[in-house]
């Protein structure tokens, strides 16, 4: 929330926007930690610990079970994972865009006492509303929005799908005809020889370059899932690892938005104080 300062006349409000972001920042990092956490727990071979405790009357399943059930254990919990890993991101981005709510509507009050009088409704109102319309909301009051909101939204579909129906895609999640679409923004890796031919990464692995190559890096390159009715959501590491950087690459376009957002409506801005 704003810092208010009453040691004179004006009243004085402090926006810290660097503070403000940080809310997204650091939510996509634990978001991209845990579920590396997990994530790599559940493709270790090795790792085949499944038991809460050693008391055996605690113990939910048999001490021993055969490969194929611990398998179908950790295929489950990785669903499991990203569920919660998406939760993460997306709750704490709803946080994020909260608080951005908030000094928006501070900035565009600030002259207007009766506006003013009107701030603790006004962001109240916003905190409550779901997550797609308070993106909806930045942008009809103040013009402040991500570059890709409808990209957003789809991985906001796909947490709501592993959330509350154990990531089974049903008619109620599908977005595009019969299937549940999520698109994001990615980059992707080449390898380019003297010769102008270009590898990717996956392609360059185990080949050798006489002659070397360059690497070459694509970035903003954007990326689609398509779920059909009644399949699974599953994404690979590498997916989820460009999801955060998405969502946080996002964040910084929305908090620079409303530093636009608050020049634009006459409000002094300390430049050294808000680097994103």
């Amino acid at each position: 929330m704003p810092k208010r300062s009453e040691e004179s006349n004006p009243v004085h409000y402090q926006l810290d926007f660097p503070k403000i972001f940080d809310i997204a920042r650091l939510g996509v990092m634990r978001a991209s930690i845990f579920m590396g956490l997990g994530i790599n727990a559940a493709l270790d071979p090795n790792n085949r610990k499944y038991e809460l405790g050693d008391i055996a009357q605690f113990q939910m399943l048999p001490h021993n079970v055969d490969d194929n059930l611990i398998q179908n254990f950790k295929d489950e919990f990785a669903i499991w994972i990203v569920a919660n890993g998406l939760r993460e991101l997306i709750e704490t981005f709803a946080l994020f865009l909260d608080e951005l709510y908030c000094a928006c509507a501070l900035v565009k009050a600030h002259k207007n006492m009766n506006e003013m009088n009107k701030l603790t409704k006004v962001q109240t109102k916003f905190a409550r509303s779901g997550f797609p319309d308070k993106l909806d909301a930045l942008k009809a009051a103040f013009s402040v929005e991500p570059k890709y909101p409808e990209y957003i939204k789809t991985i906001n579909q796909v947490r709501n799908c592993l959330t509350h129906r154990r990531g089974v895609v049903t008619q109620k999640d599908c977005n595009s005809g019969n299937s549940l679409r999520v698109a994001w923004l990615g980059a992707d890796i080449f390898l380019k020889t003297p010769k102008g031919e270009r590898f990717s990464a996956q392609e360059s692995k185990g080949r050798i370059f006489p002659d070397g190559a360059d690497v070459e890096i694509q970035m903003d390159v954007k990326r689609e899932k398509s779920f059909g009715l009644r399949s699974l959501v599953k994404f690979s590491a590498g997916e989820l690892a460009e999801i955060c950087w998405f969502i946080s690459r996002e964040s910084g376009v929305i908090c620079t938005n409303a530093l636009e957002y608050t020049r634009r409506s006459g409000v002094y801005i300390r430049e050294e104080a808000t680097p994103l």
